[in-house]
């Protein structure tokens, strides 16, 4: 899959998310306003994990299992800093934050690993 087609699908995906977060949310004020912050955080994140997986997958296909769960890791670990960095620097316990932002954690990275398990592996048999 190339990166166009890529980015062309994360772009659909996070269509859908967010408009489906704004359908739901939008009478109540469980969804905060600063989760659209995270929300784009997620979409960029996403697409330089895909970037640096397919250049990776290209140059060394022997190590393509460690690169995916390399990936998961660099994911989990900026995430963490970025919710952490929140809340250090509002100073307050939003607990409507943190569920937002693990829920959209969970919907990206589920995202991500199907596209680069189920459709890198095909392109590296070419």
């Amino acid at each position: 899959m190339t990166f166009g087609k890529f980015t062309l699908r994360l772009a659909a995906f996070s269509g859908i998310i967010a408009v489906a977060l704004q359908l739901i949310f939008s009478k109540t004020d469980l969804l905060p306003s600063s989760l659209w912050w995270a929300f784009g955080f997620m979409v960029v994140i996403t697409l330089v994990i895909y970037y640096i997986s397919v250049f990776s997958l290209r140059m060394n296909v022997k190590n393509s299992m460690s690169l995916i769960f390399g990936s998961m890791f660099f994911r989990l670990f900026s995430s963490l800093i970025f919710v952490i960095s929140y809340l250090v620097f509002t100073g307050s316990r939003d607990i409507p934050y943190v569920v937002g932002f693990m829920l959209l954690y969970l919907l990206f990275q589920v995202f991500e690993i199907y596209h680069l398990v189920a459709n890198l592996r095909p392109d590296l048999k070419k």
